[in-house]
């Protein structure tokens, strides 16, 4: 009985295991292809060999590369062509990345493509850009967009001293624009809209609350 049970177990094993394989193969489909559900900024290049896919790839950044995106601060709109900043995004290098996602041997690979083509992978290319145009263009922005903040302040009519609330200043988030105007100008994925850039707010030196009560406290001196 014992030996029966054994022996039925082992084929069960063995079993599962051919099934294993025959689905690894059945899915496997071919090493010079991409894994069906592998998509590279948004662009579906499943099943397509990887030197068309790159090809694919360029000639739609190559199409934008002219296009500007409108950027949006202070009110004020800033539209900025790829070309203009030198954004280049490195699609040989996504394509490299997307071969990877459904790489491997045999039934190995076709575990892993069963894998994305069920979950899905979405690949990001690396993207250069000139760092000194970058930084100019944020300049510009900054020095039209950006407003000092301004303190509370007294103001005497007649005999009666009034005070003058502060307004709250903004300056542009260089760190975050750039991350902001990078992406979106290497992305083959137009926004449909204009793109709004980062600010921080600068908060007044001496708000309308604090010089109210050092003029009291001035009065009681006096």
């Amino acid at each position: 009985m014992r030996t029966t049970l054994w022996r039925s177990a082992f084929l069960f094993l063995v079993a599962v295991v051919a099934a294993g394989l025959v689905l690894g193969f059945a899915f496997a489909g071919s090493s010079t292809t991409l894994a069906k559900g592998v998509r590279i900024d948004g662009i579906d290049v499943g099943g397509m060999k990887a030197k068309d896919a790159q090809q694919l790839l360029e000639q739609r950044s190559a199409k934008l590369s002219r296009r500007p995106v409108v950027f949006t601060a202070g009110g004020k709109k800033f539209p900025i062509a790829p070309l203009t900043l030198g954004v280049e995004p490195d699609w040989a290098a996504a394509v490299d990345s997307a071969e990877r996602q459904g790489d491997g041997f045999g039934p190995l690979r076709g575990f892993r493509r069963i894998d994305v083509q069920f979950f899905g992978a979405d690949v990001s290319p690396p993207v250069s850009v000139l760092r000194g145009a970058l930084g100019y263009e944020l300049e510009l922005i900054a020095q039209r967009v950006n407003r000092p903040q301004r303190s509370a302040s007294l103001v005497l009519h007649g005999t009666t001293v009034a005070v003058v609330p502060g307004r709250p200043g903004r300056t542009l988030d260089r760190a975050a624009a750039a991350d902001t105007i990078v992406r979106a100008l290497s992305s083959l994925q137009r926004p449909l809209g204009a793109v709004p850039l980062p600010f921080r707010s600068v908060a007044p030196a001496l708000g309308a609350a604090k010089l109210a009560a050092a003029a009291r406290q001035a009065r009681v001196a006096l």
